[in-house]
């Protein structure tokens, strides 16, 4: 049976849902021809993709309004902008048929902040820089501290704060906040080489090769924290714990970045509010 029986159907996805097609399963399942001369199959799809997410906002902004309403009252929300001139990548290393990957909304197709991303790099900022004046906020396999197990959790209980994923805001779906990106790693021979072979070693004649992804910029994340049971505690406490909250966030997606990339200063946001 040849290779494109089942190929050439679905080469013709595009030609007919091109413009209603579901960004995410576009990278994760639609690359219609494996050439590598200058990538152009893969520069292609990353074009499909971002035109794809500018069609989703009428499934997503119901969507989006549902989430505001479900919010708790109590609960701090703030907004985390990525500006112009800067990007965001999530997801890089994900599985699909590029050799780069994205975090997509798994229903809509947009650009979110995982709520794991979001708590992972606030312990790693209180842990690193807070920790080194206040013991409470450490954590490591021996003990952890305790403003970092009320706040994070530990292996044995769950933190008190409730992170909640980011959504972007319905507008900057509207404007586009898919950006085609490259990266272009020049020694290629010398990263696939075998760690003893001195023969592939990295000169000034390597050709550099263009890898063609998609990051995010001009876009706006609508972010939440909310307290679990919170009627263990007052509602002066509550506020007390939360403002700590959104301000080592905010710090630390503005300090170290977030995601993939963050050496090559990629996701640094700043507060929108």
């Amino acid at each position: 049976m040849p290779n494109d029986t089942l190929r050439n159907p679905v080469a013709k996805i595009w030609e007919l849902y091109g413009s209603t097609a579901h960004p995410g399963l576009l990278l994760s399942r639609y690359l219609d021809s494996h050439k590598t001369d200058g990538d152009t199959p893969k520069l292609e799809l990353c074009k499909k993709a971002i035109s794809a997410a500018t069609h989703v906002l009428p499934i997503y902004q119901p969507a989006f309004d549902r989430w505001e309403k479900s919010v708790p009252a109590d609960a701090m929300r703030f907004k985390l902008k990525v500006s112009e001139h800067q990007r965001l990548i999530i997801g890089l290393g994900s599985s699909g048929v590029l050799e780069t990957g994205i975090t997509l909304h798994h229903t809509y197709g947009v650009p979110y902040l995982p709520a794991t991303a979001i708590k992972g790099v606030a312990s790693h900022y209180a842990h690193t820089f807070l920790g080194k004046t206040n013991s409470a906020f450490k954590k490591t396999p021996e003990k952890v501290g305790e403003f970092a197990e009320l706040l994070f959790g530990s292996t044995d209980a769950g933190g008190l704060v409730q992170f909640s994923d980011g959504w972007i805001d319905p507008q900057s779906v509207r404007t586009g906040c898919l950006h085609l990106d490259v990266m272009t790693p020049h020694h290629g021979d010398y990263y696939m080489a075998a760690e003893d072979d001195v023969l592939n070693a990295p000169t000034d004649f390597d050709d550099p090769v263009p890898v063609p992804f998609l990051s995010v910029s001009t876009a706006t994340f609508h972010v939440a924290l909310s307290i679990r049971h919170s009627e263990q505690l007052t509602a002066d406490e509550s506020k007390r714990w939360l403002e700590l909250a959104k301000e080592i966030v905010v710090t630390a997606v503005a300090e170290l970045g977030i995601g993939g990339k963050t050496g090559s200063g990629y996701g640094r946001l700043e507060c929108a509010d």
